[in-house]
């Protein structure tokens, strides 16, 4: 069963009769549990009828005309006074972006091009002998002596000499 809150936009429409049948059945349903809704209905109801029983009444000539004179006027009040806002304004926000951009690339395109030159320049790194070429151990007869030798870029490296 459908709550009452779900049921309150229905009730209006069951006094207009504008529900479909299948409708009706279910406010009808609802209304016979819920005492809440059955007191809503029944004060809706003697509303319509009220509101039936009032005669028409007649509009005085022009009541219509300055209703809509004032409704026009009060809309015109409304409107803001838009001012168009000069080349200068409209086209500095994207300035402001392409001077930052350019800003950006002019600090980021030297570096990368030194470090790629860096890199261009370092001799490549000799690459690891292979498990299966793994050079013998020196016997002990004598002692080792490990030599630091610096290569022509100035990077250091390490070579190991038997003496």
């Amino acid at each position: 069963m459908k709550e009452c809150e779900e049921f309150a936009p229905l009730l209006s429409a069951f006094v207009d009769g504008e529900l479909t049948e299948e409708e009706r059945a279910e406010v009808l349903a609802h209304v016979s549990e819920c005492e809440k809704c059955r007191r809503l209905l029944g004060e809706l109801t003697a509303l319509h009828a009220a509101l039936g029983e009032l005669e028409d009444e007649d509009v005085p000539a022009g009541f219509t005309e300055g209703v809509m004179a004032a409704v026009r006027a009060e809309k015109a009040a409304k409107k803001p006074q838009t001012k168009k806002r000069s080349a200068w304004r409209r086209w500095m926000p994207m300035a402001a972006c392409a001077a930052i951009v350019a800003l950006a690339a002019a600090v980021t395109i030297p570096r990368t091009a030194m470090k790629q030159e860096a890199n261009d320049a370092a001799p490549a790194a000799p690459a690891a002998p292979a498990a299966s070429e793994a050079p013998a151990a020196p016997e002990a007869s004598g002692p080792v002596t490990i030599k630091l030798m610096m290569s022509q870029t100035q990077q250091p490296g390490v070579s190991a000499a038997v003496e």
